[in-house]
């Protein structure tokens, strides 16, 4: 899953591709230990300051 989202191009709108990242990082998720509160218990880590790029639109860019 991590390298599907890592080989994953979207351009001209944000996506959550990095929230994704940022869950498979995590203990609880990669050992199994998820509910359906796991997003509550892990807010914290969740809400970390991501930065986020646009990228430009290939149409765009081949036309440079």
């Amino acid at each position: 899953m991590k390298r599907a989202l890592n080989d994953t191009i979207i351009t001209g709108v944000p996506t959550t591709i990095d929230y994704h990242k940022l869950i498979l990082e995590i203990e609880d998720f990669k050992t199994g230990n998820v509910d359906t509160a796991f997003i509550q218990k892990h807010e914290e880590e969740l809400s970390e300051p991501q930065d986020m790029v646009v990228s430009t639109p290939v149409t765009e860019l081949v036309a440079t």
